[in-house]
């Protein structure tokens, strides 16, 4: 028999369980688990603009978690960077401020992240890193095994294409300027020409490296292709406008990168969304800084999204068949 029976079968005790009840309730409310985080900073490294929303959801997130900006909380961001010499930059600055957590946004800058970080013990939360593993960010998925962890937005790319060749059926030649220089362009083309061959399709895709090369490209679409795609990446983030005028002039359906892109003129896209992906690695991000080690917290995998823009699909005449946008988790009319 157990000293909490004997206590509670007491006669002197029975009458008293009332208030005795009420106390261990109270304490119950008062643990540490509910008192307010201590104060933190956070380091948050982003290349491109497009996924400022990203960062919206984090931060949001984060004072949802209890961390209030000014009272427990410090962001150190600066916003979207210049190049990939201006990230290694700022994670070396930051690692000499001491932060207690890093946040950082796609593959490229990631890998920046690991090898400037290598000597130091700053945990690191990644967001829409494409494939974790290939990218040497972790070890598995369900044991990441170091300092990182994060949300990773798949390999969507397979998924992105048959939706693009459901709303174009005759789809037989698919537009994709690729980088061979950006590590994000690299990771992701293998699953996606895996997916086009799957479904006979042929990839034109000329090599870029530079802007010129790039604004080349989109201002030089062969006559013989029926859609246009990105790769999403850092590299391509800040070429919307120009893919959205090309594929327009040409009356081109253009596969984008994520609903961003959609709400600028894109036709559609199957990927994640930007702010709510934020919310999630906010809640990792939360877990860390309350003592768990990234190396046990699960990789999550973004949600995806389908986003149809109608209103581009009827400038380029392209009828969008009505099982499709039952189907959209959003529509631009």
């Amino acid at each position: 028999m157990t000293l909490l029976r004997l206590i509670l079968r007491s006669p002197f005790v029975v009458p008293l369980l009332p208030l005795v009840l009420v106390t261990v309730v109270f304490l119950s409310a008062c643990t540490p688990k509910d008192e307010p985080p201590k104060f933190v900073r956070v380091g948050i490294v982003n290349l491109v603009s497009t996924l400022d929303p990203l960062v919206t959801g984090f931060r949001k997130g984060l004072k949802d978690e209890g961390y209030e900006e000014g009272a427990n909380i410090e962001f150190l961001y600066t916003g979207p960077l210049r190049g990939m010499k201006a990230v290694r930059s700022e994670f070396e600055r930051l690692s000499r401020e001491k932060v207690d957590l890093l946040f950082c946004l796609i593959t490229p800058v990631c890998q920046v992240a690991k090898e400037v970080l290598a000597d130091t013990d700053i945990p690191v939360v990644f967001a829409v890193v494409s494939i974790p593993l290939k990218s040497g960010l972790t070890e598995t998925l369900q044991k990441p095994g170091g300092r990182f962890t994060g949300v990773s937005s798949g390999d969507s790319l397979p998924q992105a294409v048959e939706w693009l060749k459901r709303i174009v059926p005759d789809l037989r030649r698919l537009y994709v300027p690729f980088n061979p220089g950006d590590k994000s362009n690299v990771i992701q083309m293998p699953g996606l020409r895996k997916a086009t061959d799957r479904l006979g399709i042929e990839l034109v895709s000329p090599h870029v490296t530079t802007h010129e090369e790039a604004t080349r490209a989109l201002s030089q679409i062969p006559d013989n292709v029926q859609a246009v795609m990105e790769i999403p990446s850092g590299f391509w983030g800040k070429y919307i406008g120009e893919f959205v005028t090309a594929s327009l002039s040409r009356k081109l359906p253009l596969l984008g990168a994520n609903k961003q892109w959609v709400e600028k003129g894109a036709t559609i896209s199957f990927n994640f969304d930007n702010e709510a992906t934020g919310l999630q690695a906010s809640r990792i991000a939360a877990k860390v800084l309350r003592g768990t080690k990234p190396a046990v917290i699960p990789v999550e995998r973004a949600d995806n999204y389908l986003v149809v823009n109608l209103k581009t699909a009827r400038q380029i005449g392209l009828t969008i068949p009505t099982n499709i946008l039952k189907q959209a988790h959003q529509i631009i009319r």
